[in-house]
C-alpha cells in the first residue's frame, strides 16, 4: 500500500510487471510468491507470464472469476460495480472516507471481509487504521485504488482469457481459501483448483 505509482498505472497488469522486476532485480532468481486477494491474482499472472521467475505459489483467497454457473455476493457485486463507474467510483471513495473516516472505513471493510472481525488482532486493526490515515495524505491514493479495482473486475470478467492464463502456470501452488469468503466465493477457488 505504500508503493508510489509515480504517475504510472496501479492496474494489476502494472503491478504484475513491478513484481516481475522485483523478483529479477532484488531476488535475482525464482521466488515463491505468496499473495492474498489482488496479490494472489498478481502472483498467478506472474507465474503464467514469467514462469522462470516463479518456483512456487501460495494463493490465499485470490481474486478469481466466478465459478461456472456461480454468482458473487450481491453486496460485493454492487460495491465493485460502483467502483467501475466513472465518477461514481470517485464519489464512493471520497464519500466513504468523509462519512466514516479512516477508522470507520477500516472497521466497515473488516466487517465486510471477515467472518468474525472481532478475531482480528487489535494490533493489526490499529496498523491498518494508521496505514489508511497515511494513505489519505497521499496524492492519487483513491485513483490508484480505483485503477486496481477496475482492472481486477475486467480481468475476472474475461473467464476464457483467465483460464488460458492459468493453463500456462507450471509452478506448484498451494491454494488456501475460506469457505465464508464474501469477496470471492469458495466455489471459484474450487473451480481454479
Amino acid at each position: 500500500g505504500r508503493t508510489p505509482t509515480e504517475g504510472d498505472s496501479a492496474s494489476i497488469h502494472a503491478n504484475r510487471a513491478l513484481l516481475t522486476r522485483f523478483v529479477e532485480r532484488v531476488m535475482g532468481g525464482p521466488a515463491i510468491l505468496v499473495g492474498n486477494s489482488m496479490g494472489g491474482l498478481i502472483s498467478l499472472m506472474t507465474a503464467a507470464e514469467t514462469p522462470a521467475s516463479v518456483s512456487g505459489l501460495v494463493l490465499v483467497n485470490p481474486a478469481l472469476p466466478a465459478a461456472p454457473g456461480g454468482f458473487f455476493d450481491l453486496g460485493v457485486a454492487a460495491m465493485f460495480a460502483g467502483y467501475c463507474l466513472p465518477g461514481i467510483g470517485e464519489l464512493l471513495m471520497t464519500g466513504r472516507k468523509a462519512l466514516l473516516g479512516s477508522e470507520g472505513s477500516v472497521r466497515q471493510m473488516l466487517d465486510f471481509c471477515c467472518v468474525d472481525a472481532g478475531r482480528v488482532s487489535p494490533d493489526v486493526v490499529a496498523a491498518t487504521i494508521a496505514l489508511s490515515q497515511e494513505r489519505t495524505k497521499t496524492a492519487g491514493g483513491n485513483a490508484a485504488f480505483l485503477s486496481a479495482a477496475r482492472s481486477i473486475v475486467l480481468t475476472v470478467l474475461q473467464r476464457g482469457a483467465f483460464e488460458r492464463m492459468v493453463e500456462r502456470v507450471t509452478a506448484p501452488a498451494l491454494l488456501v481459501h475460506g469457505t465464508h469468503d464474501r469477496l470471492v466465493p469458495v466455489a471459484a477457488a474450487r473451480a481454479l483448483a
